[in-house]
């Protein structure tokens, strides 16, 4: 007989948050960043045409790389792809940070959407595979109110540091 203590199942609130989180990632990527827009151009010394095409390339990336993510995450299993997209997101986000040109930040809005993609379609995939498909719209009202939360006061908040920060450091957001 081992002496390893059984484990524990994970908590099924701690489940609902950490897929909240998740699902909230997209409206938060995109919806938060909108109104810096004009500031980053001109940070960035580019056309408006160049930073909205941070935007487009991000949500190109997105929805397309979930016809790639979904196949590969029924193969290999959603925490793979899971993990996988979030380390990818977060060294996205650093090199979005640290991007020293508008080039630069639409190459890594694109990785971030590719990495997105993996987060969001794992998590949804992670609902789906939990609670099945016939009930899920009935949950979900419950479970993910944060979401549009997030949507309807991001851009307020990222306004108001807009008016309050240098300009080249919008970016970040």
């Amino acid at each position: 007989m081992s002496n390893t203590a059984p484990l524990v199942p994970r908590s099924q609130a701690m489940t609902v948050l950490l897929l909240a989180l998740l699902l909230g990632l997209q409206p938060i990527t995109t919806d938060l960043y909108l109104p810096a827009l004009p500031a980053m151009a001109q940070g960035f010394n580019a056309s408006m045409v160049q930073a909205q095409l941070t935007l487009t390339s991000l949500l190109l990336a997105f929805g397309t790389s979930q016809l790639v993510w979904g196949p590969l995450s029924d193969k290999w299993g959603r925490r793979p792809v899971l993990l996988g997209g979030i380390a990818v997101y977060l060294a996205s986000a650093i090199g979005c940070v640290l991007a020293p040109s508008i080039e630069a930040l639409i190459a890594a809005r694109t990785l971030q959407g590719v990495a997105m993609g993996a987060c969001v379609m794992a998590a949804r995939a992670i609902v789906r595979d939990r609670i099945g498909g016939h009930c899920l719209h009935l949950r979900s009202r419950r479970w993910f109110p944060d979401r549009f939360a997030g949507m309807a006061l991001g851009p307020q908040q990222l306004a108001f540091v807009c008016r309050h920060h240098r300009r080249t450091d919008l970016h970040l957001f």
